[in-house]
């Protein structure tokens, strides 16, 4: 019986759907460099994978398997919070998509 509470919703869900969306709108606007983006999609991927194989008693959670599946997106956010406060969001694509009207309040 699959597991829907403890280690299902989260991982296969909620967690890498957000990591999906955070990684496509940065690959989409180029606010950081794209192999970082794609390194995100990649390792959200992944997760998905492992969070399935939990809930589905494939595997069981925090073994070898399901470790390597989730380490490439546990290690890309920690190069993508180095370099964003190493060099920070690239700038020419962080004023593309800022309003022209200032602070975009209305008052």
């Amino acid at each position: 019986m699959p597991d829907w509470a403890g280690n299902g919703i989260l991982d296969v869900a909620i967690f890498p759907l957000g990591a999906v969306i955070l990684y496509t709108v940065f690959y989409r606007v180029g606010l950081v460099p794209r192999w970082l983006s794609v390194w995100g999609l990649v390792g959200a991927v992944l997760c998905w994978g492992a969070g399935f194989q939990v809930m589905f008693d494939l595997i069981t959670p925090l073994e070898s398997v399901h470790i390597m599946l989730q380490a490439p997106l546990g290690l890309q956010e920690v190069v993508l919070a180095i370099w964003l406060m190493a060099k920070g969001f690239n700038a020419s694509a962080l004023a593309s998509v800022a309003p022209a009207g200032g602070s975009g309040g209305s008052s």
